[in-house]
């Protein structure tokens, strides 16, 4: 009998464990700076009991089965290499979990022990990214209240970043214009990836990349390394996450958008290689039922895959691909006495939008401290809108026409190679041929014929060449430099941007950055061609020879590591933007730095300037013991300044954000279930953007909005101020979870005002709101 009890008490844990819902964490271990497979790592969860762990195989590889569902802190331990943790780990029983992890050599010289550094959990996939650059992780995209799984939405919770419009998802990153912003997805920059997006911006209303592909990946906000150009305000790098190569999984979702299912699978069981895709089709028009949309009926659809071929001897394959389409349709009121309480509605718009990439990636290491990857990209993208408008007859005209669409082929290729602990070197290349077509017709009145104001189809290259230098001088001191080369052959203009930065550790919990970087990007291709009328009335491209917009960053950063998870951040930053297009005419105030999206058709020159400075402060609690804490504080300004040498405020200069963000979750196990409660808060508070103030009886004598030439962007909209909620319950049983959310954009319902503009229709100045209360249903199954 006494025998029989001993048993069972030391069986009792296991025993326990066997009724538990359980997954597997696996995943691969290499070397940060060179890719190398790190053999014989320890990778263990300390907290369980009993602590579950194993030792990384010959390739790297580490498995661990039987982990209870729910979040664990992760360590993995090597010597001569820092440690590192990830804290909160999620484990849900749908999905295994699959990770890469990247250690740092550590330049202590030790026998046999570990090195007690720990990676910062802010730090940045790419190891070259010193300052202005954060990780974010796709739960982070699921988990913000209101971000609907949008990397951009969720981005606004940062420090200097604050959204354009509710309507759509550009963003504005330190004062400077949403088009300022680079994409790139697997190493490759892309077109815009954002549905319903207008031509030459970077956002749209909806990301075209599902959550469920996406893997964590890197924002930078200014003073980006080397290999990042063509860019002036910031950059996303995306990374997709590869499929499950032991067993099949499907996510399905459902929510008011649309329907989303993604299914991954291994390829071949011997041969490790595996397959992602998804696949989602919406139509808002639930939605519409609860909010009325500025635009008609709206549909999209998007696919992405992700393929990866592992071999032996030949290195890692991968081909991946991202593609959608969306539509606006506003169909036109044919009643006259109604276009008298509203002009627009004699007007029928449809707009198209479409966008697609498909990649090859190839990576191969030379087992010498050296890897090679190479990748080739074709993608295309653009839209069209057409206008047409009813006559007093009640026929249907055409009143405009714009088509916008860029076909580009990329070649790049990046060779890294790691000299020792202290010294890695990166160089490379992308060579892009971009093709274009581009038309702007308008009627300049109902009696009058078209007019084609730009119509053009060529192609033209981009070459941008770039090398850095990472050194590590000591334990405390990291120096990073770095040229980029770009080269426009359009109109032969080329330039020379010179990167650098330091980090000082003062100790293992305070830190000191500074970095600087000569950073420029070409205009939205349309504005080359825009056909502009002489003083003689003949028409020429003005603008054929424009040059690069160009920016110098300059910041300073402070880094307080309070503890494990609570971390502060300060930096201060000065932009100073020079060869900025602006109209010549010492009369206009016209500058590129306000704009939105879209092509320029007047005459322009680089003459003009701009100026971003600011301060910003994080404080940032990491997702620990079930809550998380995020708060951002930036206080700035953005200036311009044009032909008449006068200095005045962007339409983006709200001078001050405020964000915070926090969320909190409750386990309860019961009945061989784990049923998990979240509840997530987001406030924000922004000074409004700047508007120039409308002259009323000009304007009812023009019969058209005019604005007071002498108060450009002297006016102010009224601070901005929004609360979101997002409440989630998951369900995890065996081999399977389901999660049923609501997200509250705009909980309080507060009117907060999108612009003012003068109604033709009631000779008045009218206002056009935000939006209002909107809810957000979300349904999503894994297995």
């Amino acid at each position: 009998m006494k025998k029989n009890v001993l048993i069972f008490i030391l069986l009792f844990p296991y025993i326990s464990y066997s009724q538990l819902i359980t997954q597997t964490i696996r995943g691969k271990v290499i070397d940060k700076a060179s890719n190398e497979a790190l053999v014989g790592a320890m990778v263990f969860l300390p907290q369980t009991s009993p602590m579950l762990g194993t030792a990384t195989d010959e390739q790297g590889n580490f498995r661990i089965e039987k982990v209870p569902v729910g979040r664990h802190l992760l360590k993995v331990k090597f010597v001569g290499y820092e440690d590192f943790a990830i804290p909160e780990l999620q484990v849900n029983a749908g999905k295994e979990v699959i990770l890469t992890i990247e250690l740092t050599e550590s330049l202590k010289e030790m026998d046999a022990v570990t090195v007690l550094a720990e990676t910062s959990k802010s730090q940045p996939l790419n190891e070259m990214i010193a300052i202005s650059g954060r990780t974010f992780s796709v739960e982070e995209t699921q988990r913000y209240a209101a971000a609907f799984n949008d990397p951009l939405r969720m981005a606004a919770s940062y420090a200097g970043v604050i959204a354009a419009s509710e309507a759509n998802n550009q963003i504005i990153i330190r004062g400077n214009s949403p088009v300022g912003l680079l994409w790139r997805l697997e190493g490759i920059d892309i077109p815009n990836p954002n549905h319903f997006a207008s031509e030459g911006s970077a956002g749209g209303g909806i990301s075209m990349l599902s959550a469920q592909v996406l893997a964590n990946s890197d924002f930078m906000t200014s003073a980006f390394p080397a290999e990042y150009g063509n860019a002036i305000s910031g950059a996303f790098d995306l990374k997709l996450r590869k499929g499950n190569n032991e067993k099949r999984e499907i996510t399905t979702q459902i929510s008011v958008i649309g329907l989303d299912i993604a299914v991954e699978s291994p390829l071949s069981k011997n041969k490790n290689a595996s397959f992602l895709i998804n696949y989602r089709y919406s139509t808002l028009g639930l939605v519409s039922k609860v909010v009325t949309l500025r635009s008609g009926l709206i549909t999209f659809q998007d696919l992405s895959f992700n393929l990866h071929l592992p071999t032996k001897t030949l290195g890692s394959f991968t081909i991946f691909g991202l593609g959608g389409i969306s539509q606006q349709f506003v169909q036109a009121v044919a009643d006259s006495a109604r276009w008298k309480q509203n002009g627009s509605l004699r007007n029928q718009r449809s707009y198209d939008y479409q966008m697609g990439v498909i990649g090859f990636t190839h990576t191969y290491n030379f087992r010498t401290n050296t890897y090679l990857k190479t990748m080739l990209a074709l993608s295309d993208g653009g839209n069209q809108f057409i206008e047409k408008r009813y006559n007093n007859r009640y026929e249907l005209f055409e009143n405009r026409n714009n088509r916008y669409f860029e076909h580009r082929i990329t070649f790049s290729a990046m060779l890294n190679h790691k000299f020792n602990a202290k010294s890695t070197w990166r160089s490379g290349f992308f060579l892009k041929n971009i093709g274009y077509d581009l038309l702007n017709r308008s009627r300049p009145a109902e009696n009058q014929p078209l007019r084609d104001n730009l119509l053009e189809k060529n192609r033209a290259m981009l070459w941008q060449l770039y090398s850095q230098w990472k050194y590590r001088i000591n334990e405390a001191i990291t120096f990073q430099t770095g040229l980029h080369f770009l080269y426009f052959g359009l109109n032969q203009k080329y330039t020379l941007e010179p990167r650098a930065s330091l980090r000082y550790e003062i100790s293992p919990q305070h830190a000191i950055t500074l970095g600087y970087g000569l950073h420029a990007q070409h205009h939205p291709i349309g504005t080359y061609f825009a056909n502009v009328r002489a003083s003689d009335r003949s028409i020429n491209q003005a603008n054929i020879n424009l040059d690069f917009t160009k920016s110098h960053h300059f910041v300073l950063g402070y880094d307080w590591v309070m503890n494990e998870n609570w971390r502060s951040k300060i930096e201060t930053y000065h932009q100073s933007l020079f060869n900025v297009p602006i109209n010549p005419n010492p009369t206009s105030t016209f500058s590129i730095l306000n704009q939105l999206s879209g092509f320029v058709t007047d005459s322009l020159v680089n003459k003009g300037k701009g100026r971003n400075y600011g301060l910003e402060w994080t404080l940032e609690r990491f997702f620990s013991n079930n809550y998380y804490f995020l708060f951002s504080s930036s206080l700035y300004e953005s200036k311009y300044t044009t032909a008449d040498g006068k200095e005045r405020n962007t339409r983006f200069n709200g001078k001050f954000a405020h964000s915070l963000t926090t969320g909190k979750e409750w386990l309860l196990n019961k009945n061989r279930q784990v049923h998990t409660l979240g509840i997530n808060l987001r406030i924000v508070y922004t000074g409004g953007f700047r508007y120039t103030p409308i002259n009323l009886e000009a304007s009812r004598r023009a019969g058209r909005e005019v604005g007071f030439a002498d108060k450009v962007n002297e006016a102010q909209l009224p601070d901005y101020f929004r609360t979101d909620l997002r409440l989630s319950w998951k369900k995890d049983k065996q081999n399977y979870s389901r999660t049923f959310a609501i997200d509250i954009q705009n909980l309080t319902n507060r009117e907060n005002v999108f612009r003012l503009y003068y109604d033709n229709s009631i000779k008045d100045i009218n206002t056009e709101y935000q939006f209002p209360f909107l809810p957000y249903f979300l349904y999503k199954v894994d297995f």
